[in-house]
């Protein structure tokens, strides 16, 4: 549930939210990706999936657009800002670039969903993030009943605890952290989403607040009021109150009033809600929940502490105690039973003892024989199925350590497409490719990835292949001998460019090439564009005419013949004889 400002607190310059509150269009273009329509807005931007045009991928896209503070032009995409706006328009699209800058860093964090690209376009600024089709968390405690015990939640909680601490040694905090902006994949892998710029996330800011109630801390009602991880620390255990109760916390605007001062203790302790959460853990919440700030845990890390906290056993051990005394009355029945269960008793002993000798004099033998040949057997047995147990991991488990971790393969020296189309790796990486020359590598192979081999991840991760081009140089092939035609295919693989010069040669037959400059074997580098020369030997008149002088000094000797247009001239060398 969101709390937002009332419409009359917005600037006087902006008119109605039905102008100025404008997504784009469906079907129009924002760099390569088609539009295909608006999955949610708030103060600071616009939400859309959206279809790569270049791979067909649906991806997701954020449109930075503060309705407080700018419109939609008229041609349906440029936003800019209102008047008097222009300068707070540009520092909160800069801030609101250097945020996701930092994320898109953040490629490490499993619980990030992964940014392709950030790039400035009609004025502003746009995030293409992977569209995962997840479903919030939310939805998932409905489908649920309602509520999680707290065995079966830690398993995609412990994750963005981890995760938040992460980024708050990283200076990041999310300020939004609600059921609604926590989505789950099928194997209930957890992804934080919502990030914002802090002006969002304070109640009467200069952005369109965005406050969740129930999980915003109370210091983001007031702007007085300082926030940092400690606001995080009250959200994710609000949240996790949520999961374990079935209950939305209270509303913490009504914590505290205008002067910061606590007005009342609205929360019930978990554990008298449901009495099969562990005490550590209500009280965890109830600590990291407590209205004033300095009070509750700075850190996720303390929050963490608390709720593994390992409870001492309260498990007691008691003892019967003999509290006869000199009062007792002992029957004088009860002493001659006593006397004829011990007469009885050492007959009994006699008979066993006898019995028991004479086992061990016939069986003995038999016995050692039977129980070395088993203790033999079992000594095998039990050896082999350590080694089992050494090397094998028990089926369940081994998968449950899989779906964990999993170390990231070394894929230097294998062929890209290999790898890039082996399905087995689709579980665990987000590939992406980026060509690069190489002289120890063959033209397709993988010579580096950004993850190095044996780095541990725990869900699917983008990593980084880097493919060799081969060589960055190539030597000029031998030409000589071969015709124009062959020798402008060849270089035209090369993406080299060339110019024909004829002249007189008896060393090769007329119309093959009998020179060329650079000379072959001379090392050409693929990114430039060079310029070959090829002589090309001329069938020799049977009679020489004298020729007419050129008019222009400079071209003495030298005949353009035709200019192509592809920028190839066609030169001929004159006889000097």
């Amino acid at each position: 549930m969101r709390t937002v400002l009332d419409k009359e607190n917005k600037i006087s310059q902006q008119v109605s939210c039905s102008q100025d509150w404008a997504p784009l269009a469906k079907g129009s273009r924002v760099g390569e990706y088609r539009i295909v329509e608006e999955i949610s807005h708030n103060g600071q931007s616009i939400t859309y999936q959206a279809q790569d045009c270049v791979i067909g991928d649906t991806v997701r896209i954020q449109e930075f657009f503060p309705f407080r503070m700018a419109r939609r032009c008229e041609d349906g995409c440029t936003v800019e800002p209102l008047p008097n706006c222009q300068t707070q328009f540009k520092y909160f699209r800069a801030s609101f670039m250097d945020l996701y800058q930092t994320l898109a860093g953040e490629k490490e964090n499993p619980c990030l969903i992964p940014i392709i690209q950030i790039f400035e376009q009609n004025a502003t600024v746009y995030v293409v993030s992977e569209y995962l089709g997840l479903q919030t968390l939310e939805e998932h405690l409905q489908q649920q009943g309602g509520k999680e015990s707290w065995c079966r939640a830690k398993r995609y909680l412990m994750p963005l605890y981890n995760a938040l601490s992460h980024l708050h040694k990283r200076g990041i905090t999310h300020q939004g952290l609600s059921p609604q902006n926590i989505f789950l994949d099928q194997n209930l892998n957890p992804y934080l989403s919502g990030f914002s710029l802090s002006e969002i996330r304070t109640a009467q800011g200069e952005l369109d607040s965005e406050l969740f109630s129930g999980y915003s801390a109370p210091e983001q009602y007031h702007l007085e009021s300082w926030q940092g991880s400690w606001t995080d620390v009250y959200s994710i255990a609000a949240v996790t109150y949520r999961v374990l109760t079935g209950k939305v916390p209270p509303d913490a605007g009504n914590m505290l009033d205008a002067s910061g001062m606590k007005k009342q203790e609205p929360l019930t302790p978990a554990i008298e809600l449901d009495a099969d959460i562990p005490e550590n853990v209500s009280e965890a919440l109830e600590t990291a929940m407590q209205p004033d700030r300095t009070r509750r845990y700075e850190s996720v890390d303390g929050l963490l502490e608390k709720l593994l906290e390992t409870v001492s056993s309260n498990t007691a051990v008691f003892r019967v105690e003999d509290t006869s005394n000199h009062n007792t009355v002992h029957l004088p029945q009860a002493e001659e039973d006593k006397a004829s269960r011990v007469k009885a008793g050492s007959v009994y002993l006699l008979i066993t003892m006898a019995a028991t000798l004479l086992v061990l004099v016939v069986g003995v033998p038999k016995m050692y024989r039977y129980f070395n040949s088993t203790w033999e057997a079992l000594s095998r047995d039990y050896s082999l199925e350590g080694e089992e147990d050494q090397n094998d991991t028990p089926q369940e488990e081994q998968t449950q350590q899989e779906e964990v971790s999993h170390k990231v393969e070394n894929f230097v020296g294998k062929k890209a497409s290999d790898v890039l189309n082996n399905t087995k790796y689709e579980q665990w990486y987000y590939f992406e490719t980026v060509e690069e020359y190489n002289d120890n590598f063959a033209a397709g192979t993988i010579c580096d990835q950004s993850l190095s081999s044996s780095t541990a991840i725990s869900r699917k991760t983008t990593i980084t292949l880097h493919v060799s081009k081969g060589p960055e140089n190539e030597p000029l092939p031998e030409l000589s001998g071969k015709t124009l035609e062959e020798a402008i295919q060849i270089l035209s693989g090369m993406g080299k460019q060339w110019m024909v010069v004829q002249g007189n040669n008896t060393s090769v037959e007329p119309g093959q090439i009998f020179r060329t400059d650079p000379p072959a074997g001379t090392q050409l580098s693929k990114n430039s564009s060079d310029t070959i020369l090829l002589y090309v030997a001329v069938e020799q008149p049977e009679t020489t005419q004298p020729e007419e002088e050129p008019e222009e000094e400079e071209d003495e000797g030298v005949e353009v013949l035709s200019q192509k247009s592809s920028d190839r001239k066609v030169i001929k060398k004159k006889s000097t004889e």
